[in-house]
């Protein structure tokens, strides 16, 4: 495999971009996902992902934190309409009350932090990639400007 050592990220494999393993806390437990940046397998980081990445990633816990709000409140307006659109048996399973953070894990599995090419915008762009119960075609995102979010919905506001 294809491998990369950044000076601000540290060592990277190509696989449809480049990624290693980390683990988080997220949830309420300790979880192995993936950082991913986007990009080719012929040319490193460009400096807007490693900037994106080292902000990013000296204040995890807090933009972490942040991120299980923004999703808790995300679930619960979108609930209702979830439930109205599957059939009641499975309504449980794919959209079930949460009203804690705790229970969310129950829903939702965070896959990755992608950090995409900047294309000279001058914004510092991460996103967390998860799996959902609800939209398991588009899953959930939650998208980070600056260190802001700015929005929680299927993955393609990131992608």
């Amino acid at each position: 495999m294809l491998e990369l050592i950044d000076a601000v990220a540290g060592r990277l494999e190509f696989d449809y971009g480049w990624c290693r393993p980390v683990y988080v806390d997220f949830l309420g437990h300790s979880s192995l996902i993936k950082i991913v940046f986007s990009g080719d397998e012929d040319r490193g980081l460009d400096p807007g992902q490693q900037d994106a990445f080292a902000r990013f990633w000296s204040s995890k816990e807090r933009l972490l934190s942040e991120a299980e709000i923004a999703i808790l409140e995300y679930y619960q307006s979108i609930r209702v309409d979830v439930r109205s659109r599957v059939p009641t048996e499975v309504a449980e399973i794919e959209a079930p009350p949460i009203e804690k953070i705790s229970d969310l894990g129950r829903v939702v599995r965070l896959d990755a932090i992608f950090f995409p090419e900047d294309f000279g915008s001058g914004k510092r762009v991460a996103g967390l990639l998860a799996d959902c119960s609800w939209d398991p075609s588009l899953g959930l995102a939650v998208r980070f400007e600056d260190e802001s979010i700015v929005g929680v919905g299927p993955q393609d506001i990131v992608l």
